[in-house]
């Protein structure tokens, strides 16, 4: 398997559709983030906001591609976006990531435990999730 995430690294993974704009968001058993939960304790930091270190996501694509058993080319960074979550112990860096099949992957996303959600259906999460996806969202969709 191709290089797993640093414990610093976080991916929130979206599709879009292509003729209705419908935003997608995969959820894990975790929560929003791939692919370690983020931790109780986080706090977002402010918008446009980057971390000291970055590293850039497009080398943590064929570990995600790998791991929901996708084609090479299914997801595509996208690099405008990207968020810092600070924990006591490290501050988390997290990249936004599409799908770029025509129809999101439902049973690929199915078979590791996931599933896609809209906005709306995130209610319950928790307010740094839901902050990040109101993010995601401005910024995907303007």
């Amino acid at each position: 398997m191709s290089q797993a995430l640093p414990n610093n690294i976080r991916l929130l993974l979206f599709h879009k559709q292509a003729i209705s704009s419908r935003l997608n968001f995969l959820c894990l058993a975790h929560g929003m983030c791939a692919f370690e939960p983020l931790p109780v304790t986080a706090k977002l930091a402010k918008e446009n906001e980057i971390s000291a270190v970055t590293h850039h996501p497009t080398c943590y694509l064929p570990y995600a591609e790998t791991y929901f058993k996708l084609a090479a080319g299914s997801l595509r960074s996208e690099p405008e976006f990207n968020a810092v979550v600070y924990t006591a112990p490290i501050t988390i860096t997290i990249y936004l990531v599409r799908f770029t099949t025509l129809d999101p992957p439902f049973a690929a996303v199915k078979a590791v435990g996931g599933r896609f959600i809209t906005l709306t259906e995130a209610r319950s999460y928790p307010p740094v999730e839901l902050e990040l996806l109101r993010r995601v969202y401005t910024t995907v969709l303007g």
